[in-house]
């Protein structure tokens, strides 16, 4: 009866020991073993901030350029508009000489006729031949 037992507790024992190598678990970003909860990832903050970064690193550097296009065609805009004035015309040539970027626009409505007028946020344009109307769209914003 006592080798049945004490042969049973070593086969437990070994089978507990495999068990756990196989759940040792080692970090996402730099290799190392995880100490701690079952479901942990990474070693620790710098490493899971590390791995995160890297995988989102290009969309958020996408993002960030569009926007930084939009904000200066946005500034471009304004400042070719007059301060006290609604409309003004320019040549299409002189909006691209600012650095004005054609393909980059918030969004886009139709005028009556059905010709397209590109907006930057409250700032729109409309291309007539070689000239564009730029004007500022006044709306109200919901409080």
């Amino acid at each position: 009866m006592y080798t049945f037992v004490k042969r049973l507790l070593t086969v437990r024992f070994t089978v507990s020991l495999k068990i756990n190598a196989m759940d040792q678990k080692t970090c996402l970003e730099c290799g190392t073993a995880i100490k701690g909860r079952r479901d942990k990832k990474f070693c620790d903050d710098l490493c899971r901030n590390a791995h995160y970064n890297k995988q989102h690193c290009d969309a958020v550097l996408l993002i960030r350029n569009i926007h930084n296009i939009l904000r200066k065609n946005r500034r471009i805009l304004e400042a070719l508009l007059p301060q006290h004035q609604q409309k003004s015309k320019i040549l299409l040539e002189k909006l691209i000489e600012a650095g004005f970027t054609l393909k980059y626009h918030t969004h886009v409505e139709l005028n009556r006729l059905g010709s397209p007028r590109y907006f930057c946020y409250e700032y729109g344009y409309q291309k007539v031949g070689e000239e564009v109307v730029i004007f500022r769209k006044e709306e109200k914003l919901a409080a």
